[in-house]
């Protein structure tokens, strides 16, 4: 007990020692050339000093073709971008006053606006349905450690047409380890830094989860990087992928993370407010959190004009399909609570889809229904002149969307089982008995008199809720017959496991 008493004590004072000079230092041309060899130390040096863990690529880049294939010719270019934790409510498109996102409006003057529906509230399961057209019963991809299954993505569907293609994201959850990266050409994961220069390698110490929670125990400072890379760093990379490919057929994903949180502020300082080191908040912090998230939605719409002004000068914007969507929205309060993944009100699932179709296309500047995540995929491929592979459930959006049709969402995450459904102007929601979150088991609101859902109209209304329920049980049962085989979980690493818990979706 003595020795190891001895040895947290000098992981103590080392962990001062870095925090107080080690970012100067280590920052340094001195410090650059000072870091010692791994045995120097043994394993926390190395771990202090070691080199920084970059993004990690999962497909080799292919070359450059030097012509458009014939037979893409007269058709567009697709580019795809998906916003974590994007609210619809926080855009102006969307009738927001504040101005947080003048060039996501200005391609929504330019295009159409819908009003869109998700159908989970976390990372994996919904980006997996924007990428899949397939239902998270379906996927299969709904917890923590599950990966994407083989099966026919938006990526595999344009690459059998001859697009050459390429993706570039920031969540963990999005990882070639859980199989995102399939269809792909070029695909690129960019992993936070580790705290003090880390490698990856010395995050799998306890050494390294000492020194983590003291920095953030006995400092203020926070920067991004040690959460997540943001969506100029993501531009870095996409922007001149785009340019190298000017002269072909494309379609990209680009994945922003900045509204999720840690919120920050910018320009940065060192502030932010993250959920790993506060899962549940004082009610009284909301208006400061929504002020902040909202900052993050001013930057990441920079980093969109950014793409925006390079497909222009490149001449590529008038023939390109440019889509801006998000997995899931983010709870400030609203029904008592915070983040996301835990419900399936609005303010987790109502979500933008706007859309810049390529010159000739015609799209209503405001499409009647409801549409759904599942449909981007469908309507990508529409667009592109191929035809939606029959597995899909989705629909395409530049078809008329029925009124009557049911839009469907679902949550199994920390314990709680929801199921969601809106039909018209009316949504069910469904919650287990006992769930960790507290929610009632049935809620129905009115969500055009009532956006807020803020009066739960069951009890009242029963006859609508037995029709509802009968929505759900048929999208659910049918979404849980067309499971796909072959998924599953994988093994997380130290690594992957440190990125999750940065992003608060593990303790």
């Amino acid at each position: 007990v003595s020795v190891l008493l001895g040895v947290l004590a000098g992981a103590a004072l080392l962990a001062v020692l870095l925090l107080t000079v080690g970012r100067r230092f280590f920052g340094s041309p001195a410090g650059a050339i000072a870091r010692p060899l791994p045995a120097v130390g043994l394993l926390a040096l190395v771990m202090a000093a070691g080199a920084i863990f970059g993004p990690s690529g999962s497909v080799d880049p292919l070359p450059v073709r030097e012509a458009i294939p014939g037979h893409l010719q007269d058709r567009p270019n697709v580019v795809l971008v998906v916003v974590d934790t994007l609210r619809a409510d926080y855009l102006g498109a969307y009738g927001d006053p504040r101005g947080l996102s003048p060039n996501i409006d200005a391609m929504a003057a330019q295009g159409a606006v819908f009003e869109a529906f998700g159908q989970s509230s976390w990372t994996k399961p919904s980006v997996a349905t924007i990428l899949t057209s397939l239902y998270a019963s379906s996927h299969g991809a709904m917890s923590k450690p599950a990966v994407l299954p083989d099966v026919t993505t938006i990526a595999d569907a344009m690459k059998e047409q001859g697009y050459t293609t390429a993706g570039f994201v920031s969540n963990i959850n999005l990882a070639p380890s859980f199989n995102f990266q399939q269809g792909f050409d070029e695909y690129t994961y960019f992993a936070p830094d580790y705290l003090f220069g880390a490698e990856e390698s010395s995050s799998k110490l306890v050494i390294y989860s000492i020194l983590r929670v003291l920095n953030f125990k006995l400092f203020k400072d926070r920067w991004v990087e040690q959460y997540y890379q943001d969506s100029r760093t993501v531009n870095e990379a996409a922007l001149p992928w785009i340019e190298r490919h000017q002269g072909d057929r494309f379609f990209t994903l680009l994945h922003y993370m900045d509204p999720h949180d840690p919120y920050f502020t910018h320009p940065y300082d060192g502030r932010g407010i993250a959920r790993v080191e506060n899962q549940n908040p004082p009610a009284e912090q909301a208006e400061e959190m929504k002020e902040l998230y909202a900052g993050e939605i001013r930057y990441m719409d920079e980093s969109f004009g950014n793409l925006v002004d390079t497909l222009e000068k490149l001449g590529l914007y008038e023939n390109t399909l440019v889509i801006l969507t998000a997995d899931h929205g983010e709870e400030f309060q609203e029904h008592g609570g915070w983040w996301h993944g835990t419900t399936l009100y609005n303010e987790q699932i109502a979500v933008p889809l706007v859309a810049k179709f390529p010159q000739g296309m015609t799209v209503a500047a405001r499409p009647n229904g409801v549409a759904r995540l599942l449909d981007v995929a469908p309507t990508i491929l529409a667009a592109a002149g191929a035809a939606i592979p029959d597995e899909w459930q989705g629909a395409d959006l530049t078809a008329d969307i029925p009124s009557t049709r049911a839009a469907f969402a679902e949550e199994d995450h920390e314990g709680n089982i929801v199921t969601a459904v809106r039909k018209g102007s009316m949504k069910l929601i469904r919650a287990q008995e006992g769930n960790p979150r507290g929610l009632p088991t049935v809620e129905l609101f009115d969500v055009e008199g009532d956006p807020g859902e803020s009066r739960n109209l069951a009890v009242e209304r029963d006859i609508e809720v037995a029709d509802l329920d009968q929505e759900i049980v048929a999208i659910s049962t049918g979404a849980a017959d067309e499971a796909v085989e072959g998924g599953g979980d994988v093994e997380m690493d130290d690594a992957t496991r440190e990125r999750l818990r940065a992003l608060g979706y593990i303790e």
